[in-house]
């Protein structure tokens, strides 16, 4: 057998056997922090209610919007979409709050929306702050088949 050929293997049993190295490393830490995550993401959605209480839907996307400087992952940005979605539960209507605001099932408008309010806040992370406005898109047009954030009326 050629050494170029052994060499070829030993690289590419090695990287699979890293390869199954990191899932096995993944899946054991998934399993031994699920339940605080999932408790950290659900004490967002509860601390948002609360600060919504004494909060118009408006301050509730600023507040969301300045939130997102602060996030490392993509767990905390669930968490902060949850939150903003529990504070606009309970905040009281912006007047022309969902004026303009498309269903994300118009797919260009959304996109166009999205882009749109994103450049009127420079300096937050574009891809973040599009994934972000889904919270406002549901807020305003909650879905019948899954959990929205029925604005109060």
């Amino acid at each position: 057998m050629p050494t170029w050929l052994k060499v070829t293997i030993g690289v590419v049993g090695g990287g699979i056997a890293l390869l199954l190295l990191l899932v096995c490393g993944g899946y054991l830490y998934y399993r031994a922090h699920k339940d605080e995550d999932f408790a950290a993401v659900k004490r967002s959605m509860e601390e948002g209610q609360a600060f919504g209480q004494n909060q118009t839907s408006e301050g509730c996307i600023e507040e969301g919007l300045r939130r997102i400087h602060g996030l490392s992952g993509m767990l905390d940005e669930v968490a902060n979409n949850l939150w903003t979605s529990g504070c606009l539960e309970t905040a009281t209507v912006s007047p022309g709050f969902c004026d303009g605001v498309p269903d994300e099932t118009e797919m260009i408008k959304t996109v166009s929306w999205r882009l749109g309010r994103c450049n009127e806040h420079a300096g937050v992370d574009p891809q973040r702050c599009q994934r972000f406005m889904q919270a406002w898109q549901k807020a305003c047009h909650p879905s019948a088949e899954g959990p929205g954030s029925p604005l109060k009326r």
